[in-house]
């Protein structure tokens, strides 16, 4: 039902949370340099991580909706 849209790394981390349903866009984020994502089991939230030599060692927990908790 909720699609996360992410460009990782060298795209600067840009994040579009997108509702199949609906079919619009529920929210535009960044996680600058981020470079993993991974959904909860439940699909309500998601969590993206930057990790790597050229930023700092950072997380951020959003919700499906594209809120950052």
């Amino acid at each position: 039902r909720n699609l996360l849209l992410v460009g990782l790394k060298t795209f600067n981390g840009q994040l579009e949370f997108y509702s199949v349903d609906e079919q619009e866009v529920l929210a535009t984020a960044e996680h600058f340099m981020a470079s993993h994502i991974e959904w909860d089991p439940t699909g309500r939230y998601v969590a993206t991580t930057a990790v790597g030599l050229q930023t700092d060692n950072s997380f951020r927990i959003w919700s499906f909706q594209g809120r950052l908790l």
